[in-house]
């Protein structure tokens, strides 16, 4: 495996001091088919400015991808939710190509980390490169910050480029509050913490707002027990959003808004984002 980037297919060995490999086959020709009547150029000699242009354009751009995290060493392992699947097949031809790439790829589009309880270390091994370069992260949360583990380990360490971070809940009222509630009170510096709430089926539609502003309020004054003896880390200094995202019942934005904390509103809505499909809440300054 590369040093450069542990996701990468590619062995330094697999080329000569040229930059030929042990086929024949010339990393710095982007065609090197004698057949095919296409004339072929050294790609490598092009400056750099022009090889990223290149690259750019073979990358789609703000897609949604959920990273596999049973297969998350393979190049790409991923499948692609919104964009061109070809980008594949340019990840596989050279070694710089690859590396080249990578660093577009994952500042490009969101990626989805589906599973992390069943594979707490699996976000370290798209390689130091994506890591180094992903700039939107969702992740599935099933009860708590517990859960993230190693992955916000990684976050908090190796994504220096991330400026978006999305908690994604289902249903149970209670985990999305606590989390949400300590990221509230957290010390500062800390970044914009926004809501996204997504009414669904699934969750009790009888809960009413003024439960829910019960519960948020409680939740906010025992996350300033919970701080005494459970820290955060601080996230990267790039972060710019830390959202929290949940299916949740009709009252919830309504209980949200209404709730207070050492006297003052803790949410307002999201000017300019407002959807019939979701609630887009921002937590005001406490």
């Amino acid at each position: 495996m590369s040093s450069v980037n542990d996701s990468s297919p590619y062995d330094s060995d697999d080329f000569d001091e040229d930059g030929v490999d042990d086929d024949g086959v010339d990393e710095n020709s982007i065609e090197s088919d004698p057949d095919d009547g296409l004339t072929t150029f050294r790609y490598k000699d092009l400056p750099t400015e022009v090889r990223t242009m290149i690259l750019a354009h073979l990358v789609p751009q703000g897609g949604r991808c959920a990273l596999d995290p049973t297969n998350i060493k393979r190049p790409g392992a991923f499948v692609d939710t919104g964009g061109d699947r070809g980008i594949m097949r340019y990840l596989l031809v050279s070694k710089a190509f690859h590396d080249g790439l990578v660093p577009i790829l994952y500042r490009a589009n969101e990626f989805c980390l589906i599973e992390p309880l069943s594979h707490h270390d699996s976000l370290t091994k798209i390689g130091p490169l994506a890591l180094q370069s992903i700039s939107h992260l969702t992740v599935k949360v099933a009860r708590g910050m517990e859960d993230l583990g190693k992955i916000w380990e990684t976050v908090v360490n190796t994504c220096h480029a991330l400026e978006t971070l999305t908690l994604v809940f289902y249903h149970e009222i209670k985990y999305w509050m606590r989390v949400l509630a300590d990221l509230i009170v957290a010390s500062d510096p800390k970044p914009k913490i926004d809501v996204l709430l997504y009414s669904s089926i699934w969750a009790a539609q009888d809960t009413k707002h003024t439960k829910i502003k019960a519960d948020m309020e409680a939740s906010l004054a025992a996350a300033g027990r919970r701080t005494m003896f459970m820290q955060y880390k601080p996230l990267p200094a790039k972060i710019k959003t830390l959202r929290i995202s949940a299916s949740t019942c009709d009252a919830a934005a309504y209980g949200l808004l209404t709730t207070k904390f050492k006297d003052r509103t803790v949410f307002q809505i999201n000017a300019g984002q407002e959807s019939e499909l979701y609630s887009h809440l921002t937590c005001k300054k406490i």
